[in-house]
Formats: C-alpha cells, structure tokens, sequence
C-alpha cells in the first residue's frame, strides 16, 4: 500500500500530466500518470477481491460434497452391517 501511495504522489502534478485522456466504457478521463496508477490499483483491488470471493465459494461447494460423500460411505457401512445382522439365523431355543 505505501509503495502504491508513493507511486500516485511522485506522478502527480503538472509534469507527468496525460497528453491527452484515456477512455474507460465510453468515459474520456484526464488526468496525471498518477491518476491513471490509482485507477489501476482500485481495479486491481476489485478484481482480486472478485476471486477470493469466486474461490471462497468453490472451496465451500467441494467442502459440502466432501462432507457428503463421506456421510453415503458412512451411511452405506451401517446399512450394510444392519442387513448382515438380520440375515443370521435366529437362534434356536
């Protein structure tokens, strides 16, 4: 961040002015290099934002499928030992 911060102030000012603007969707901003850094780090932010959110997300999807996976093998272990009890025979009195 302070890496960032510097970067905006030392390109900031008359002498590192844009020549002319740039064109972001349509929209002709002008400014310093400065300026154009700042947007860059803001963009940055919201995209690496965007997929720790987009990550977080998938982690959890295969979490729940890991955990219901192992629930059916749970699941399945038990049914299978209860059909195995019930088709002993019945001991004779």
């Amino acid at each position: 961040m302070t890496v960032g911060v510097a970067g905006v102030a030392a390109n900031s000012g008359d002498t590192h002015a844009l020549p002319s603007g740039f064109t972001v969707f349509g929209h002709t901003y002008h400014g310093s290099t400065g300026l154009l850094f700042a947007y860059g780090i803001l963009i940055g932010a919201v995209g690496a934002a965007g997929l720790i959110l987009l990550l977080a997300g998938t982690w959890t999807t295969s979490r729940r499928g890991v955990v219901a996976r192992r629930e059916l093998r749970h699941s399945r272990r038990e049914m299978a030992a209860a059909r195995k009890e019930l088709a002993k025979p019945l001991p004779t009195a």
